[in-house]
């Protein structure tokens, strides 16, 4: 401070290695109410150069979007959340595009590039009859991008692709989809086409962004 009073520090450790965790998070290890000065530890892990571009530009926008005093942080399933916002957030990216989500209610956003070969593992997560929703040639690519979009949204780990996430609907001229989840509800969604990719979100009025990263 500016009479020189010690408020806290804090341990900074960047450096990416076998067994670390993924993404950024910040955890205490002293509180403020052990009056003594806060101590606390910055940590991450980003292995490559664009999953370090991709981490920064998501937060960029988070805080663009909500302000720089937005703290995020991670839940028990590894997805971030604000923990000082009411809003919810979640992130997608896919080779040079990131996707954020923004809403005052649970969402999910997920983005795929088109090109990828879903045909390889489709049996994998499509069933029978959601191969005959649609005739569009970025069928899989949609289903794939729409399932993901929802496991996140569950927010539970061990869901399966193929019997647990269901996609009931698509309709590529209004760019709607219908989904569920084991037997709960079914869940609206939009998608978006930009750049040779597809973004999907379930959410209703919710800010949306697909920033490329160049």
């Amino acid at each position: 401070t500016a009479t020189g009073q010690h408020l806290g520090s804090f341990y900074l450790d960047l450096h990416p290695r076998k067994g670390k965790r993924n993404g950024a998070w910040c955890m205490p290890l002293r509180m403020e109410e052990a009056q003594e000065p806060h101590l606390a530890a910055l940590v991450a892990n980003f292995g490559t150069e664009s999953r370090r571009r991709e981490a920064l530009m998501w937060r960029y926008i988070v805080h663009r979007e909500l302000g720089s005093d937005a703290k995020i942080a991670y839940n028990n399933n590894g997805a971030p959340v604000l923990e000082n916002r009411a809003e919810h957030i979640s992130v997608s990216h896919s080779a040079d595009f990131v996707a954020v989500i923004i809403s005052n209610q649970r969402c999910a956003i997920d983005i795929e590039r088109l090109d990828r070969n879903f045909e390889r593992v489709a049996t994998r997560y499509m069933r029978p009859d959601e191969e005959n929703l649609s005739s569009d040639e970025r069928l899989r690519a949609v289903v794939w991008c729409a399932k993901e979009a929802l496991y996140k949204y569950a927010g539970e780990r061990g869901l399966d692709l193929l019997h647990d996430i269901k996609l009931l609907a698509v309709d590529f001229e209004r760019a709607e989809l219908l989904g569920q989840i084991k037997d709960n509800p079914p869940v609206r969604m939009q998608m978006t086409f930009h750049s040779g990719n597809v973004v999907r979100n379930c959410a209703a009025r919710a800010a949306r962004r697909a920033i490329p990263l160049k």
